[in-house]
């Protein structure tokens, strides 16, 4: 056999054994997923939205299983040092939101909302009186 031919077979055989970087990559993206964390973040989200909604709903409650969860939320919420992986940090970040932003909503939305049902307890409270002295006007309950 002359030098050529063997020089030859050796490349031919030097590159049928060189890794192939795209059958690599090919096979590595048959374990991806089409939507990165869609599940995960959609409960994620599903836990956030449930927090707000027991914060929003049962702010004024008394006592019992509403009060608690209202105090859950609040908890749930307002704890920064909370590192686990359904931490309200945590959750806000994998939705895109800011937490910062969020919790200045929220109290905000309380403030508010505190202010509203205090004036609508002294509006109510004179109107009891107005009835009571039979003020002109309003009718007077018996």
């Amino acid at each position: 056999m002359n030098d050529l031919s063997v020089q030859d077979i050796d490349s031919r055989l030097t590159m049928l054994f060189q890794p192939d970087e795209l059958a690599a990559h090919e096979y590595l993206k048959t374990f991806e997923r089409v939507r990165p964390l869609q599940p995960e973040r959609r409960l994620m989200l599903a836990v956030l939205e449930d927090a707000i909604m027991c914060f929003q709903r049962y702010l004024h409650a008394k006592g019992g299983k509403e009060r608690k969860l209202y105090e859950d939320a609040v908890s749930w919420i307002f704890d920064c040092s909370d590192i686990r992986a359904f931490s309200f940090e945590n959750v806000c970040g994998v939705c895109g939101l800011d937490p910062g932003y969020l919790r200045i909503g929220l109290l905000n939305w309380r403030e508010m909302n505190s202010v509203k049902m205090s004036r609508n307890k002294a509006l109510h409270a004179s109107r009891n009186t107005m009835r009571q002295w039979g003020m002109p006007g309003h009718k007077r309950q018996n």
